[in-house]
C-alpha cells in the first residue's frame, strides 16, 4: 500500500505502515504511531509512568515462572510488535533482542522486561530517522562492538553495529553470539 499527498512543500508517502516525508532537508522516516499505542496497550500500561531507558542497567535474564497459554500468546504478540518497531528504532533494538530470547518459554521476568520497553515507548513514542541531503561519497563506514560474555548466565556475547553512508545510517543490528566466550 503506497499513498501520497503533499503538505506545505513536503511530499508524504505511506509505505508498509511507515510515513516517509521528503522536504528540502532530506528524507524523514517514522513508524506508524499505532504500533507504540498497541505495545503500550498489550503491556497493560495505559495509565503507567514512563521509563527513561528500554532496559535497566543491570538486567538479569531470568524468565521466572512459566506463563499460562494465554499469557504466552499475549507476551509473544507484544514482543512481535516490539520486534517490528525495533527495525527502525535503534534505541530499543538491544532490549527487544533480549526479550525475544525468551519467546519459546516466556515467564514473569520476560513480561517485566517487555513492560520496561513499553514504559520507554511511553516516554519516547516517536523516533524519526532523518536522511539529510548530503554528498554521500563512495565510502561505507561500519562501527561495531561486542560485550564479550556479557550474559553472566550463558556467558554469550552480544555484538552490534551500524553501517553508514555519509552521515546517514543505513542499517543497525544487535545479535547474541551463538558460542560462549571462554
Amino acid at each position: 500500500e503506497i499513498a501520497s499527498n503533499h503538505r506545505d512543500d513536503m511530499k508524504v508517502t505511506n509505505f508498509l505502515k511507515r510515513e516517509i516525508k521528503v522536504d528540502e532537508h532530506g528524507y524523514h522516516l517514522e513508524m506508524d504511531p499505532r504500533y507504540a499505542e498497541s505495545l503500550i496497550h498489550r503491556c497493560g500500561l495505559d495509565s503507567s509512568k514512563g521509563a527513561p531507558t528500554p532496559m535497566p542497567k543491570s538486567c538479569q535474564r531470568d524468565p521466572g515462572d512459566l506463563l499460562d497459554k494465554s499469557g504466552q500468546n499475549n507476551f509473544r504478540g507484544g514482543a512481535g510488535v516490539a520486534q517490528y518497531m525495533a527495525e527502525h528504532r535503534p534505541d530499543m533494538a538491544f532490549a527487544t533482542k533480549e526479550v525475544l530470547r525468551d519467546g519459546s518459554a516466556p515467564g514473569a521476568g520476560s513480561v517485566s522486561r517487555l513492560k520496561r520497553i513499553g514504559r520507554f515507548i511511553m516516554t519516547n513514542p516517536r523516533a524519526i530517522l532523518d536522511f539529510e541531503w548530503s554528498d554521500l561519497g563512495t565510502t561505507l563506514a561500519a562501527n561495531v562492538d561486542a560485550d564479550w560474555a556479557g550474559d553472566p548466565k550463558t556467558r554469550c556475547s552480544t555484538s552490534g553495529g551500524v553501517v553508514r553512508l555519509g552521515s546517514s545510517s543505513l542499517k543497525h543490528w544487535t545479535t547474541t553470539q551463538p558460542a560462549p566466550s571462554l
